[in-house]
């Protein structure tokens, strides 16, 4: 058994592992162990002869396994110097496709590790802040990061090209980077307490940040992802970030409501008046642009002091040209599905977000087109008025359009179906999928699992519905 000293550097690992190769020394010959500066390692001093890697002895370490070694050599783990020798062996040894072997144990654990390295140098790209130092000289620029690798000599070129003219450097626990618009220079690294801790020009990002966030684009769970709660202790816009995620669907509330006092389709709600008055009066309803195209205003129906108000996108074509909701090829299935869950539509309100057919021409056909926000926005006072007509126990949503519009907010169906929200409008609110999404099933398996999750959550209303009013 030989024990070996594994390097970080390509360029010493690279004559390192063809030494070995040339040798024919197998990789479970070999104990590896944690790097040390010097750039051949005692280890190999027993029988194992240097050697300078030529244009020849080069050509051996195939160019996809080199461009794979370089970021894994960044990894954390020491089990990527076995690794990659394991790999680098069975290469010249076993097949010279191996890398194309994707269910291979060893191409996996190779991937992974690259994988997660340039993952880390992205971050890396994304997170850095730096903060200003002046001294006896001319300005600099520091900044401290802990990345989960050793990939700072990966991303230093990104920052020497973007602040090229900026005299700066990067300090991590593993090494350091320093720039001085000349040349690049690397060094040890330093704790994080011989780092700045802020500078006049944080709190003017923090106003800049706060400004220009849209509330409306807010994920917090897919900006957990990208950027996890260690970084947020580098980050100056962290501090208003919990502050933003407060207040983003207030904010989201009052744009939608500024938007809809700004349209002109509340100008065709009347006052006041009962459910025949809304209906007639919004067919001359001219709200958004699609009253052009459309054939009619097509209002909901059903029972006026109904306890459940079903809610959908939009009508479809069938719909536009009887001017009644849900009578077309997705109301078929909706009455079928409401049937089997033991529900009778005629005691049910049905209505859509959108009483207007938005499509676009296909020959003689026409095509559904999702309605924008800008319609959605334009047509809600006619909801809101139906909504206070009725007052309903319980709202269900069918699809997404029709719950981002009652809630104020784009949620996933999948993800929030067969869950009591609340809302403003009634004492709950159920989300379901559109029967419109079982037409567009893959095949007929598909279409049977959408439809019995329809039915399913349909069966949900008896469950959540309260005592029956006085």
């Amino acid at each position: 058994m030989k024990a070996v000293g594994g390097s970080s550097e390509f360029h010493e690992w690279s004559r390192l592992a063809i030494s070995l190769l040339e040798q024919q020394i197998p990789p479970d010959e070999i104990l590896w162990a944690d790097e040390s500066p010097q750039p051949l390692l005692p280890g190999l001093t027993e029988g194992i002869r240097e050697v300078v890697p030529s244009k020849v002895q080069a050509a051996i370490l195939p160019a996809a396994f080199a461009a794979a070694a370089r970021p894994v050599l960044a990894h954390r783990d020491s089990a990527k110097w076995p690794l990659l020798y394991r790999v680098f062996w069975r290469l010249h040894h076993e097949t010279a496709n191996l890398l194309h072997i994707a269910s291979d144990e060893d191409v996996c654990q190779l991937r992974r590790f690259e994988q997660q390295v340039r993952h880390d140098t992205y971050r890396m790209t994304q997170f850095v802040r730096f903060r200003r130092v002046q001294g006896l000289e001319d300005e600099r620029f520091i900044a401290w990061h802990r990345p989960d690798h050793n990939v700072l000599r990966m991303a230093a070129p990104f920052f020497v090209k973007r602040f090229a003219r900026m005299r700066w450097s990067i300090i991590t626990p593993l090494s350091s980077a320093h720039w001085d618009r000349e040349a690049l220079t690397f060094s040890a690294g330093l704790p994080r307490e011989q780092s700045p801790t802020s500078d006049e020009l944080e709190e003017l990002w923090r106003i800049y940040y706060a400004a220009i966030c849209n509330p409306a684009r807010i994920n917090p769970k897919a900006m957990s992802a990208q950027m996890p709660g260690r970084f947020w202790t580098v980050l100056p816009e962290a501090a208003e970030i919990g502050p933003l995620l407060t207040q983003a669907r207030g904010r989201v509330s009052t744009m939608i409501r500024d938007q809809r006092d700004q349209s002109s389709a509340a100008l065709f709600v009347p006052p006041e008046g009962d459910l025949s008055l809304l209906e007639s009066a919004s067919r001359s309803c001219q709200g958004c642009e699609l009253h052009v195209a459309a054939t009619q205003t097509v209002f909901g129906q059903g029972t006026p002091n109904a306890r459940v108000m079903l809610v959908g996108e939009q009508p479809g074509d069938e719909e536009d040209r009887r001017g009644v909701p849900f009578v077309g090829p997705a109301g078929t299935l909706l009455d079928q599905a409401l049937n089997e869950a033991g529900l009778d539509r005629q005691a049910l309100y049905v209505t859509n977000a959108v009483k207007h057919f938005r499509f676009t021409p296909v020959g003689r056909a026409r095509r559904h087109q999702t309605p924008r926000p800008s319609h959605i926005t334009a047509c809600r006072p006619w909801l809101e008025a139906e909504l206070r007509l009725v007052q309903p126990d319980l709202i269900v949503c069918l699809g997404a359009t029709a719950a981002r519009t009652l809630l104020g907010y784009a949620v996933s169906v999948t993800e929030r179906r067969g869950k009591l929200l609340s809302t403003e409008w009634a004492r709950g609110l159920l989300i379901t999928i559109h029967p419109a999404a079982i037409l567009r099933g893959t095949d007929a398996a598909h279409r049977e699992k959408l439809y019995r999750t329809l039915v399913a959550d349909l069966m949900l209303i008896a469950h959540v519905l309260p005592m029956p009013r006085e």
